[in-house]
């Protein structure tokens, strides 16, 4: 081989070394972008919401504790529960998921999983046939879904960041 052929096979594999590089990084880039919020975020949302609201609708013993309960405690009690998950969604580094906020402050992924969770739970007892079979007034079902929207919005932030 002389010299001439032997740099123009080293320049063509060096060609070839630098698109392979560029797509190597470009691929890094890709998978280092924040994940936007989705059809498939919301339906993994709605499976985990489902997971633990089904079994949780079930158990007397939340039919019993919402019973007991007033609005207030179990106002209060919710609220808490939205605020470990506020707290969770925006200074959690487990997911990479892009900041989407709504009215500046409040993330969307907070929103969406709580209103899925208590549309899973009031449909959940409503399906199950716990209400009206044993929650006989409005104000019971009410707390009882509130209770199983606690848990269940557990659930459908879990089942979210899985995967």
């Amino acid at each position: 081989m002389d010299e001439k052929e032997r740099l123009k096979r080293i320049e063509e594999s060096l060609g070839d070394l630098r698109k392979d590089v560029e797509s190597v990084r470009s691929e890094i880039r890709a998978s280092q972008k924040p994940d936007r919020f989705g059809l498939d975020d919301f339906i993994q949302e709605c499976i985990g919401a489902l997971i633990v609201a089904f079994p949780i609708s079930m158990t007397e013993e939340i039919w019993e504790v919402s019973s007991k309960l007033s609005f207030w405690r179990i106002f209060v009690i919710m609220l808490g529960a939205l605020g470990v998950v506020y707290f969770f969604i925006k200074h959690s580094r487990l997911q990479r998921w892009e900041a989407q906020d709504v009215a500046g402050f409040l993330p969307l992924r907070l929103i969406t999983s709580f209103l899925i969770a208590l549309t899973v739970s009031c449909a959940t007892l409503y399906i199950l046939g716990v209400y009206p079979n044993f929650l006989d007034n409005w104000e019971w079902f009410i707390k009882t879904s509130v209770l199983v929207t606690v848990f269940s919005i557990v659930g459908s932030l879990g089942v979210d960041m899985i995967r």
